[in-house]
């Protein structure tokens, strides 16, 4: 994890204090993880940005009762390794 987080740096410069990786957790919940802060879970309804082709989207998680999985109402992948970050 720390060397995905270092990675940080190399797209944007410098990371923002809202910046870090996407990651799916043990529990199945998909969290954001940043350097030196502990993560943050992300819940059906919460708003994040997600890079996508490059830059940063402002989405929504959900959750699919059929399917028993988070997903992006944008249809954005989610991907554990991802750049995202908190609103």
């Amino acid at each position: 994890m720390a060397e995905d987080l270092r990675r940080i740096n190399l797209w944007t410069g410098t990371a923002s204090k809202k910046e870090g990786i996407l990651r799916l957790q043990r529990n199945r919940r998909w969290a954001i993880c940043r350097p030196d802060r502990i993560p943050v879970e992300l819940a059906s309804g919460d708003l994040f940005h997600i890079e996508v082709d490059g830059g940063l989207k402002l989405t929504r998680l959900e959750y699919d009762y059929d399917k028993r999985a988070y997903y992006s109402i944008d249809g954005y992948e989610l991907r554990s390794g991802m750049r995202a970050a908190i609103i």
